[in-house]
């Protein structure tokens, strides 16, 4: 039995290869840090050149989000170079926010670019629905 539980965590596992592990590691670390509400970890998995941006607009939004729960996560791997990678990051999510709770699913490719060796998100717009998401809470 246990050894069917590991065969089925392998096959589902997102990155088969060890090579990968920075961009699970990253992934992982933005997903947990957004459960915490805690702006300026999850910027931390974003370029430099962004933090600013992220840690403004999720501070924001977290101001107002009671409760956030991410599940039935699924990664795959778009594309890959050496120092690029495209990631499809597929999600279940419930926000409790405003006094309401919202449900739903959300799946969006995610571009990371490798910086100093670490994986690191280049592009906030992907997390744009979670913004629109808050936003819409109240306003039906």
């Amino acid at each position: 039995m246990l050894l069917l539980v590991l065969a089925v965590i392998v096959i589902s596992w997102p990155f088969g290869c060890g090579c990968v592990d920075g961009i699970l590691a990253t992934g992982k670390g933005a997903i947990e840090a957004m459960e915490a509400q805690d702006a300026e970890r999850f910027a931390s998995y974003f370029i430099e050149d962004l933090r600013e941006e992220v840690i403004l607009a999720m501070e924001a939004i977290f101001a107002v989000v009671d409760d956030i729960k991410l599940s039935n996560i699924e990664w795959e791997i778009i594309a890959e170079t050496a120092d690029e990678a495209t990631v499809d990051i597929g999600l279940d999510w419930e926000v409790t926010a405003l006094g309401e709770t919202h449900a739903g699913h959300a799946r969006e490719p995610i571009d990371l670019e490798k910086v100093n060796g670490a994986w690191l998100i280049n592009d906030f717009t992907p997390f744009e629905w979670f913004i629109r998401e808050i936003l819409s809470l109240g306003s039906e």
